[in-house]
């Protein structure tokens, strides 16, 4: 009975997120949390205890963060913290937060895949924090903004516990101009792309599944070759 009341409270708190898609560089954090929780595993945040992890992918990787004034981190290993939205540098083992405007950072995957984000502040988009270029072209860049919250453990009836759920939005920037929200639908897609119709055929004859980010990028991968 536990187990159900626990999938019913995950079901609703998903649904209170940005509209899901599946992505090929984000790990299911409510399910890694809800994990963490059995295992007793909690940190401390403000006054609650939290499961899970803030981190994007819940890890460190090797990157390049550039900072305003020019200089370059480029030791050590990195994380994106999508709670605070602030860059972690680890280096030795002395962990801390880069305090400098960053325009942007790197992560080098160990697939070998190195993802960028860039500053919200440097393309006028009023989101805290960073974007991940997802597609970039003469026409058209296409973004996915991720963010975590805290939302509440569905193992424990208590105001006392919390996970944190990663949750993303995806932006787009026609012709340079500032990024507008993307809603991952056809009709949304093609009114944002100005109703090409070649774009609608090439939605149709590629079989677009709007509920994947690999798909969805194709789109717009495909209006920077027209």
């Amino acid at each position: 009975m536990k187990y159900i009341i626990s999938l019913f409270l995950v079901l609703i708190v998903k649904e209170n997120f940005a509209q899901f898609v599946t992505s090929p560089y984000l790990n299911d954090h409510l399910q890694n949390a809800l994990l963490a929780a059995q295992r007793g595993q909690y940190s401390q945040v403000g006054n609650f205890k939290v499961a899970g992890s803030s981190l994007f992918m819940e890890d460190e990787f090797p990157g390049e963060v550039y900072i305003e004034n020019g200089g370059i981190f480029n030791q050590g290993k990195f994380a994106y913290n999508l709670y605070t939205h602030q860059v972690q540098m680890n280096f030795g083992g002395k962990k801390g937060e880069i305090k400098s405007v960053i325009r942007y950072f790197t992560l080098k995957l160990p697939s070998e895949k190195v993802l960028k984000f860039i500053n919200t502040d440097s393309i006028n988009c009023k989101k805290k924090g960073f974007l991940l270029e997802l597609i970039t072209g003469k026409n058209v860049n296409f973004y996915r903004y991720t963010f975590c919250s805290l939302v509440e453990n569905p193992n424990f009836f208590s105001a006392e516990y919390r996970l944190f759920d990663a949750s993303s939005e995806y932006y787009a920037s026609v012709s340079g101009q500032a990024p507008k929200l993307v809603k991952p639908n056809k009709k949304n897609i093609l009114k944002l792309l100005g109703g090409s119709q070649k774009i609608d055929d090439f939605i149709e004859e590629q079989i677009i599944d709007f509920g994947k980010e690999v798909d969805i990028s194709k789109i717009f991968a495909y209006a920077n070759t027209l």
